[in-house]
């Protein structure tokens, strides 16, 4: 059962992008600040939004993907009130979605939990890989299987951590399984 979809996680990515100073004092300060590191905010920005574009006009409702197309979503500059309502009904919305995503997710956990093996539920109260690479994976005789993580941007310590599953039934991976990220 997937909860944290890739769509999902794109638009909470989006959402976090479109971030806005409140005035333009606070957009000035951030550009000196930018300055004072010798970087060029607006430079960044533009970068930024390049990376972005395509997703928002992808998932952004259309109400809005008018702002995307003329740049006047980009978060280096200050949208207008109706427009900034709008991105901020949008984000309400993905934040809903996720809370209820996240919600769904640990009552479906919650409710398999007596069938795990007690030593899966404590690697799952004892590591977080949220944001971990799968590097590879290996079936051996068919019982076993292992899952090579790179763990340097996720939230626990850096490394490489192997995961060995004994007594494997079934195993259903996607094409797309290595060079994922867990989530």
């Amino acid at each position: 059962m997937k909860f944290f979809t890739v769509d999902k996680i794109r638009m909470l990515g989006i959402s976090g992008y479109l971030s806005y100073h409140e005035d333009e004092q606070s957009l000035n300060r951030a550009k000196e600040d930018f300055k004072s590191m010798g970087k060029d905010y607006d430079a960044v920005e533009k970068l930024n939004f390049i990376h972005y574009k395509p997703l928002m006009l992808e998932y952004l409702p259309d109400s809005l993907k008018n702002a995307a197309n003329d740049e006047s979503i980009i978060p280096s500059k200050i949208p207008s009130r109706n427009l900034l309502s709008e991105i901020d009904k949008w984000k309400l919305s993905v934040k809903n979605t996720w809370e209820e995503t996240f919600c769904q997710y640990e009552e479906h956990y919650k409710s398999i939990e007596k069938f795990l093996p007690k030593n899966v539920i404590e690697l799952n109260k004892q590591y977080n890989f949220h944001d971990t690479k799968l590097l590879a994976a290996r079936n051996f005789e068919g019982n076993v299987f292992e899952i090579d993580l790179q763990c340097s941007e996720g939230f626990m310590d850096e490394g490489l951590y192997t995961l060995i599953f004994n007594g494997v039934k079934l195993i259903e991976v996607s094409d797309d399984f290595i060079g994922s990220w867990c989530n």
